[in-house]
């Protein structure tokens, strides 16, 4: 299988289109979560959520960076310099500093490395370096980064990778990496604590099967059945009617 193929739907399954995947998951959950956490107050000394919207930020420019072929821990760097440096040049000068220091600290530690400090309400220091040598700081104001962030998307990488040949393969391979992550849920004991029934609010995430068949609110129709659908993206819906997610 080349980069460009994805793998052949099941009967009476209809693959989400890349497009249906920004919309759900960029536009749809990272922009909102970013526009919820950018609303939450920010005159606090701690709690001011600087580190969630730059977490939210690294992790969608950690997708994009994937779906564009950028691979072995270099994908944020890669939309840094690739998407980000079309909004600020200096973002493409930092881009080994966001994979590492931001990226790797926050997701591992929940603290940047030594040598970055994220603001918030502070865009004058954004981009700006405090200090020299092995004293120096980078400052990084999270609001802007998340503005940024949208704007590189909206206005480049979202029209770059809808178009590219490319960018379903690599769907079909993320995918793939999710299903053997369910098949670790697959493996708790028969035993384990389960619900009476399926909550009525589904988890909608990439790469999934359905456990009945179900009309999402795009028109995708994914076919009954009791395990996992091979989707490049879709939508874990309980039994039941149409629903839609509020």
């Amino acid at each position: 299988m080349t980069a460009s193929q994805a793998p052949e739907p099941p009967d009476g399954v209809t693959f989400v289109s890349v497009a249906e995947l920004f919309a759900r998951v960029i536009d749809g959950y990272v922009i909102h979560d970013l526009e919820t956490l950018l609303a939450t107050p920010a005159d606090v000394s701690v709690g001011a959520v600087g580190y969630p919207i730059v977490m939210a930020v690294l992790a969608a420019c950690d997708l994009l960076g994937q779906l564009d072929g950028a691979s072995n821990g270099d994908e944020v760097a890669y939309y840094f310099r690739t998407y980000l440096a079309q909004i600020n040049s200096l973002y493409g000068a930092i881009d080994k500093i966001a994979q590492d220091v931001l990226r790797n600290g926050l997701a591992h530690h929940y603290l940047t490395k030594i040598g970055v400090a994220v603001f918030r309400g502070r865009d004058d220091l954004h981009l700006r370096l405090d200090g020299h040598g092995t004293k120096a700081t980078l400052y990084i104001d999270c609001v802007k980064l998340a503005n940024d962030f949208v704007e590189s998307y909206t206005a480049h990488a979202q029209a770059d990778l809808s178009y590219s040949p490319d960018v379903p393969g690599r769907v079909a391979n993320i995918y793939r990496r999710f299903q053997r992550a369910q098949e670790k849920v697959a493996q708790l004991p028969e035993d384990f604590p389960r619900v009476e029934a399926l909550v009525s609010v589904p988890s909608v995430y990439m790469g999934v099967g359905v456990q009945s068949g179900t009309i999402i609110d795009d028109g995708v129709f994914l076919a009954p059945g009791s395990g996992a659908v091979d989707l490049v993206a879709g939508v874990v819906i309980p039994p039941g009617p149409k629903r839609r997610r509020g």
